[in-house]
This record gives structure tokens, C-alpha cells and sequence, in this order.
């Protein structure tokens, strides 16, 4: 390359409204180890701060507006013995109706496997206020198992 070569960059810089991120607010959740039942909340963490849309209890979330939600629920799941289901269930527990958010179904059929690490995502419309919590299912050959590192997202999108 020869130094005496000129270059120039030529670009536009684009005009107008930003846009926005297409998050209105978010609520991260994690929770303490379990191994039947409801889970407890370990530790909340709702973005904006200041925001009215989430609030967090010892073993609930409460979703205050309606909107369209992007839910992730993610863990391990420490098993112990063959044959075994589990049923993770984030369900609606709002004026006593039991609806079904996410179902992680997981199975062991064939192989023990100390640990499965698993995630679920899914985007919903909510058109009312929901109190949402985390429970755990289990059957088959199951005598001890613990669901570690459990972690639930929220996000309310902008649309």
C-alpha cells in the first residue's frame, strides 16, 4: 500500500425519530431450589424501577396491565431415577382460575442423567391483570429430585 494514497469515507447519517427499544418494562425473577410444589422468590429485579406494570411477592408475580408478554422460564433440573417426569407448570392463579402459561414437560425414559438443563419461551397476549407463579410436578420414578438455578423473565413489549 502506498502512503501517499487518500481515501475517503463517505456515509449519511439517518434522519429522524429513534424508535424504541421494544421493551416497556421487565421483571427478573430467581428462585429458590425446590423439589415439589409452589416456588419461593430468592431475588426480584423489576426494570424500570419505577414502574407499576410488576410486583413481586414470596412465591408470586402480579402482571398489572394487560399487553403482550414475552415469558422465558429456565433451570436444571438434578434428577434421580429412571422413567421420571417432571412438569414445571407458570400458571395463572388470578380470582382462582389455574391457566396455564408455559408447561416444560421433561422425561428421562432411558439413561440417568445427574443433570438436565432446560428453557421455555413464549410470547402471549394478556387482556387482564395476571398473578403468575412457578409450580413443580412430578411422577414416575422420581424419590428425590430439586429444580436449581430456576430463573422466570417477563418483558412487556412495546407494540
Amino acid at each position: 500500500m502506498n502512503s501517499n494514497e487518500q481515501y475517503e469515507v463517505d456515509f449519511v447519517i439517518p434522519k429522524g425519530h429513534d424508535g424504541s427499544c421494544g421493551i416497556e418494562a421487565a421483571v427478573n425473577v430467581i428462585y429458590n431450589d425446590g423439589q415439589s410444589g409452589t416456588f419461593t422468590i430468592k431475588q426480584s429485579d423489576i426494570f424500570p424501577q419505577n414502574t407499576n406494570i410488576f410486583s413481586a411477592y414470596s412465591d408470586q408475580i402480579l402482571i398489572d396491565e394487560p399487553g403482550v408478554y414475552e415469558f422465558n422460564l429456565n433451570g436444571q433440573w438434578a434428577q434421580n431415577g429412571l422413567n421420571s417426569e417432571l412438569i414445571l407448570r407458570l400458571v395463572d392463579v388470578h380470582s382462582g382460575d389455574k391457566n396455564t402459561i408455559i408447561s416444560v414437560d421433561l422425561y428421562n425414559r432411558n439413561q440417568y442423567t445427574e443433570y438436565l438443563a432446560f428453557s421455555m419461551s413464549k410470547t402471549i397476549k394478556l387482556d387482564r391483570a395476571k398473578n403468575v407463579q412457578v409450580q413443580l410436578v412430578t411422577s414416575g420414578g422420581i424419590k428425590y429430585t430439586t429444580v436449581k438455578g430456576l430463573v422466570l423473565s417477563i418483558e412487556k413489549m412495546q407494540v
